[in-house]
């Protein structure tokens, strides 16, 4: 930046790394303040930018955009957050991050360059450290950019629950859960059917949850043998005979959760609420199945 130079440090948001985009080091920003203090001494830079870490190509081409400015005497840059359009402003608002209106002094602040040697660590007050650079500051530009949808739309993605990111995350991975576990309910069919034929087929309640029982045991073996080979196989877990036996039996835990959610959404949605039969089954099913994926995605098959 025409003999400029700036210092830019990486603030985490929570985001980055929840989101994905790993390998990209930041300061927490309950750490920021002593890190500045702690290195006035090395910093020789004109100016120091704080950069959010969610994307960090957008903020270095920014400044490389700004850079003009510097030229100025200036003091403080605060970027400004602008969203596209009605869409925009939405996903805006639901993808608020406080920690960039801390790290800038602005409620729809995105990054801010300042003067290197605002930092002072004398007369230490209550006030953090962004506020007693800005009442240091004689000149401060304010800078309007359209942020582009994507980054708006990132913030929001990772906001959302750990649990429903993974859904997201992974659709091909999704997918595949749900394809064997539509092979699994033909297998549970299919073997309710055939051991209730050779046991002598009953309408005593009793002798029917043998079959029951026997056809849901068989689809979780199924499904559990199809998740190990094709599923999650792409994880390369421990394949050891004890790890597969610790893993079939937390996918039989997470199968009877997924039982019990689904079961207990048909009895609240229809028994209490009336709803419509095949309706309340469908919405249970699902539940069940999101269950399913999340427990056997964070439980069952998932890195140390």
């Amino acid at each position: 930046m025409r003999g400029m130079s700036i210092e830019k440090i990486v603030v985490k948001t929570g985001i980055a790394e929840k989101a994905g985009l790993h390998g990209i080091d930041g300061i927490e920003y309950s750490d920021l303040e002593s890190y500045l203090l702690d290195n006035i001494g090395r910093l020789k830079t004109d100016y120091i930018a704080l950069i959010p870490d969610i994307s960090v190509s957008l903020a270095e081409y920014i400044l490389h955009s700004i850079g003009n400015l510097l030229e100025k005497d200036v003091d403080v840059i605060i970027v400004v957050s602008k969203p596209r359009g009605i869409f925009g402003r939405v996903l805006s608002r639901l993808g608020a991050l406080e920690v960039l209106e801390k790290i800038t002094g602005h409620p729809h602040g995105y990054l801010i360059v300042f003067r290197r040697e605002l930092l002072n660590s004398k007369n230490p007050t209550d006030q953090d450290i962004i506020t007693r650079i800005l009442s240091r500051s004689r000149r401060i530009y304010s800078i309007v950019y359209e942020i582009p949808l994507s980054e708006h739309a990132l913030a929001v993605y990772g906001k959302l629950p750990y649990p429903i990111v993974l859904l997201l995350k992974e659709p091909n991975r999704v997918i595949r859960f749900g394809i064997v576990g539509s092979l699994g309910a033909l297998v549970n069919v299919s073997t309710v059917v055939i051991s209730a034929n050779i046991l002598g087929y009953t309408s005593e309640a009793k002798l029917l949850l043998i079959p029951v029982f026997l056809g849901f045991e068989a689809s979780i073996v199924f499904n559990f043998i199809l998740h190990e080979l094709w599923t999650f196989r792409e994880m390369d877990l421990p394949r050891g005979f004890l790890d597969r036996l610790r893993r079939l039996f937390k996918y039989h835990i997470a199968s009877i959760v997924s039982l019990i959610i689904q079961s207990s959404t048909v009895l609240l949605l229809t028994g209490l609420f009336s709803i419509n039969l095949a309706l309340s089954d469908f919405i249970g099913i699902l539940l069940g199945f999101i269950a399913n994926y999340i427990i056997g995605r964070t439980i069952t098959w998932r890195y140390k």
